[in-house]
């Protein structure tokens, strides 16, 4: 886990410079206790010749800042175009993949994008398992649009992300995320 984080704040520092603020910004500010976690993800296998599809993980947005996930060769990760379609993420050899989360989404006013997205286990035939590390701000940041971010305009994020989505929202991370959690499995039991 201590991997991973630095490996996040290593982005988020970079991320921090290409909006022109200091590369510390983001550590001093969501990132001095990160509330971290990892799960474990269990894709069933699907068998299309019979007419079954089954989704590992249905469409969604993380809720934090960033999600980081090692790559392996299985492939089935999707993700959500601008122009409103699904593509594949092939997968690359010995990489990461890194999503963008709501909350900085928020932060930089829909400069940066949350990345909708899915998982189907399409190619494998057995069950998948994967455990994405989720680098979340600490659970009473407030998050605001960041000081170089305030006039950013959001035309790429009202062409594809309907009301459900986060960039209006501004405030406390953790009631947004038990919000956001609580949505998610209302109506399971």
């Amino acid at each position: 886990m201590d991997t991973l984080e630095r490996l996040g704040q290593a982005i988020m520092r970079g991320v921090a410079l290409g909006l022109n603020l200091p590369g510390d910004y983001f550590r001093n500010n969501y990132l001095q206790k990160p509330a971290y976690r990892c799960i474990t993800l269990n894709y069933p296998p699907n068998h299309e010749d019979k007419g079954e599809i089954k989704w590992g993980v249905g469409e969604h947005t993380d809720y934090g800042l960033l999600t980081i996930l090692k790559q392996d060769m299985s492939g089935g990760l999707q993700v959500k175009t601008a122009n409103d379609e699904w593509i594949e993420a092939m997968p690359v050899d010995n990489s990461f993949v890194v999503n963008i989360g709501d909350m900085l989404q928020t932060a930089t006013n829909g400069l940066y994008v949350s990345t909708l997205h899915r998982v189907q286990n399409k190619y494998t035939g057995k069950n998948r398992f994967s455990c994405p590390f989720f680098l979340d701000p600490v659970w009473d940041a407030e998050i605001q649009p960041l000081p170089t971010c305030y006039t950013q305009l959001r035309e790429n994020e009202t062409k594809r992300i309907k009301s459900e989505r986060s960039s209006s929202y501004t405030g406390n991370y953790g009631e947004y995320a038990t919000a956001k959690f609580s949505a998610s499995f209302s109506g399971t039991k």
